[in-house]
């Protein structure tokens, strides 16, 4: 045990099924301190999602930090520091910009929003596996805070 081996997460492993160290968590299950997510990725889920999703966390200076912290970690080197879709990558590949400070991002609903950093959209990729579910909805309320500032 003092000498076990130490697999990298994204290396190859016989041992495990598929022969990879990261596996695919078992469906239904959810990170310890996550709350299941009763949302598929479909556009009719997304739709759902907007119509039945609430933020339920009271909007805060403390909540707003965070959210902000989430953000520049994991969003702004795409919609960039103002949530306008100029990140580095999205300034190197074109394709990825997205401006989140524009009407259509305006309109969305707070559930639709937290769908998209959920599942992904397009050529955005989901964030549930990086973010747990209240960093989620903090990230929403700082995009919130953010698009009032931009618009």
């Amino acid at each position: 045990m003092v000498v076990s081996p130490d697999p990298k997460t994204q290396t190859g492993n016989a041992l495990l099924r598929g022969g990879l160290t990261q596996q695919t968590p078992p469906a239904g299950t959810f990170p310890r301190g996550g709350a299941s997510m009763h949302y598929g990725p479909s556009i009719e889920e997304r739709a759902r999602a907007a119509r039945e999703l609430k933020n339920p966390l009271p909007l805060s200076l403390n909540g707003l930090e965070r959210g902000r912290l989430a953000y520049s970690h994991h969003c702004l080197h795409c919609h960039g520091a103002k949530g306008r879709g100029d990140g580095g990558v999205a300034k190197a590949f074109p394709a990825l910009a997205f401006s989140l400070a524009g009407k259509s991002s305006f309109d969305l609903p707070d559930g639709e929003l937290f769908h998209i950093i959920t599942h992904g959209r397009n050529n955005m990729p989901p964030h549930a596996l990086q973010l747990p579910t209240d960093e989620r909805w903090r990230v929403v309320q700082y995009l919130r805070e953010l698009q009032r500032t931009e618009i």
